[in-house]
């Protein structure tokens, strides 16, 4: 059985599943800077208001060619208000607009996972995977079709390889995707590699820079399951009791998970809350709410800290 228990929205107490999550408000205020600036590309504007996040224009970016380039240790959000990737900061709790997309598309954004060079690699609700240029948002159709392994929409990471520098595109890294099975998808050829048998759910990926592998499940209190990455199998469970969801995105970062969240599509109006589980404490904190975004993806690269920011 699962309880849980809320107070002001932000104070829940959560145990079940040999685990406990406790959920509680940040004690520390909200940088708001909030700048009067359209997104590159002369697109429609966000159709929200930016009420609790911190939202600015940024010309700089990670260069394509540049190994773990700076901007490229943050996590990168796609939102579904706009359809624009941000940049956001962790230690800042701030969001940055990269811009649009230059994809071939009018279909929704589904997915993403960011390589070590700073490209997004963007899946639609059309089943179609574009590599985005996250510096100037230039945007090229991978060729991958996932009907060709009736696999259907997947979430998605890349984590770092195992004693394995690799070669190639994205030396020393892979690319995981979960939908039917786990399964690892060459970046080069495109061909996908079955390892585990499924059984997660709706689940998005999350890889680290120390080769772990991450999956948040949207259901069953919000739980987040460490993967072999040889076999599938589930290592430990984590319980962050974050559950209810309408759109959702997961990010490993800096020896937390960090949750994008927003409760199911009512008004058309709802936005996105962040919260942080710590797996050291067991504890779920919500540090922003109501963002201003509908965040539907989240991308973190294997150059980001995985260990918590001194």
């Amino acid at each position: 059985m699962f309880t849980l228990v809320t107070k002001r929205r932000c104070l829940a107490f959560v145990g079940a599943l040999t685990s406990a999550a406790a959920i509680h408000c940040s004690s520390e205020p909200q940088k708001f800077e909030t700048k009067d600036e359209s997104v590159p590309d002369a697109e429609p504007p966000p159709v929200a208001p930016f009420v609790d996040a911190s939202v600015e224009q940024d010309a700089s970016a990670p260069l394509p060619d540049v190994d773990c380039a700076d901007e490229n240790k943050k996590i990168y959000v796609l939102s579904g208000n706009d359809k624009v990737i941000y940049r956001f900061d962790p230690i800042a709790l701030t969001f940055t607009s990269l811009g649009r997309p230059a994809c071939a598309t009018r279909s929704g954004m589904y997915s993403m996972a960011v390589d070590r060079r700073g490209f997004a690699w963007v899946e639609y609700q059309d089943g179609r995977l574009f590599k985005v240029n996250t510096a100037d948002m230039s945007c090229a159709d991978s060729g991958f079709r996932r009907d060709a392994y009736g696999f259907g929409l997947f979430g998605m990471g890349f984590a770092k390889n195992d004693g394995d520098t690799g070669g190639g595109v994205n030396a020393g890294e892979t690319l995981w995707v979960v939908g039917a099975a786990l399964a690892r998808l060459d970046t080069t050829t495109l061909d996908l590699s079955i390892v585990g048998k499924g059984g997660l759910g709706r689940s998005e990926l999350s890889g680290t820079g120390v080769g772990t592998l991450y999956a948040f499940m949207s259901g069953a209190g919000g739980r987040v399951a460490q993967l072999d990455k040889t076999t599938g199998e589930t290592q430990k469970f984590f319980v962050t009791g974050v559950e209810n969801l309408g759109a959702w995105a997961f990010a490993a970062w800096g020896g937390d998970f960090w949750l994008f969240t927003s409760p199911p599509q009512v008004s058309g109006t709802e936005t996105s809350t962040v919260t942080k589980y710590s797996p050291t404490t067991g504890e779920s904190t919500v540090l922003m709410e109501d963002v201003g975004l509908l965040i539907v993806g989240a991308g973190v690269s294997t150059c980001a800290p995985t260990e918590p920011p001194h």
